[in-house]
């Protein structure tokens, strides 16, 4: 369970003994890390990840997490109701980073779809914010950002283990 109102710790990284560490599935160890970010950096004034004070690995696993978290909630659609255009460019950065350029592409995808409707959005009911062709169009995006969750998370747990010493201080 997440702990959104703990005391910031003093350091950015997750304190763990490397052995119970090493032990994790890496499912486990991406988990762990993100909600120790959550823990450290969530602004309760905003509702928000302040990513401002996060390195850049953490950046990258923070806004995959909150991208795929959304869109497997509620597709593009609850991403976009949620976020706005707040995670759209490290997002991009964050897929393409771990070598996920299929998902940065689809994402890209539904982002254009976003901005191409963006002022019409604005007068638009939350519940109901696209027409049913841009809907139809980001039903298809979810079906193929779905695809490639596997790929997706290999991607992730092979960035996480390759940039451990950017999440976790062992001690």
């Amino acid at each position: 369970m997440l702990h959104f109102f703990r005391k910031k710790p003093k350091d950015s990284k997750l304190h763990i003994r490397r052995t119970k560490f090493d032990k994790l599935e890496d499912s486990d160890k991406c988990q762990k890390i993100h909600e120790y970010l959550i823990n450290t950096f969530w602004n309760k004034s905003k509702n928000r990840l302040d990513f401002s004070q996060m390195n850049d690995s953490q950046k990258i696993l923070s806004s995959i997490f909150i991208i795929v978290g959304d869109v497997g909630n509620g597709g593009f659609v609850q991403l976009f109701q949620n976020t706005q255009d707040e995670y759209f460019k490290d997002g991009i950065i964050a897929f393409k980073t771990i070598n996920d350029t299929k998902t940065a592409k689809i994402f890209e995808e539904a982002i254009k779809i976003y901005h191409e409707n963006i002022d019409f959005l604005s007068g638009r009911n939350l519940n109901a914010p696209f027409s049913e062709k841009e809907d139809a169009k980001l039903a298809q995006l979810d079906k193929k950002f779905y695809k490639f969750d596997d790929k997706r998370y290999t991607s992730l747990f092979k960035f996480v283990n390759s940039h451990v010493e950017d999440f976790v201080i062992f001690n």
